[in-house]
């Protein structure tokens, strides 16, 4: 869905009310930011940022949001195959999160092994 910035976004944020995991959060992604300049109706032009911004829903934990720009093009997918969907939690869905989080889980086991190693 386009949106409408005041301020250039991030490609990708995290939003999350509670750090704490396990809590529910959701992740940002925007696509084709583009400048806008527009009149604010008194003769000043304003600069504006418009993107595609999509988003998923997920579970926080430490590490999320690195993890999310490492794989970016996975979860912006995921995040663009929920754009207008009603029931985002088919069984489809629910398989591919699983797999997700499966290889978000090797990812930081790897990470604190080779932690221990150095």
């Amino acid at each position: 869905m386009k949106e409408r910035y005041s301020v250039r976004p991030e490609a990708t944020w995290l939003e999350a009310l509670n750090e704490k995991p396990g809590a529910e959060c959701t992740l940002h992604f925007c696509e084709n930011i583009t400048t806008v300049d527009e009149d604010d109706g008194e003769g000043n032009v304003i600069t504006l940022f418009e993107a595609d911004h999509y988003t998923v829903k997920t579970r926080y934990r430490e590490g999320l949001l690195d993890i999310a720009k490492a794989s970016r093009a996975v979860w912006l997918a995921k995040a663009m195959e929920n754009e207008g969907s009603e029931d985002p939690k088919t069984l489809k869905t629910r398989i591919r999160e699983l797999e997700n989080l499966a290889n978000e889980q090797d990812n930081i086991i790897n990470d604190l092994l080779l932690g221990t190693l150095e």
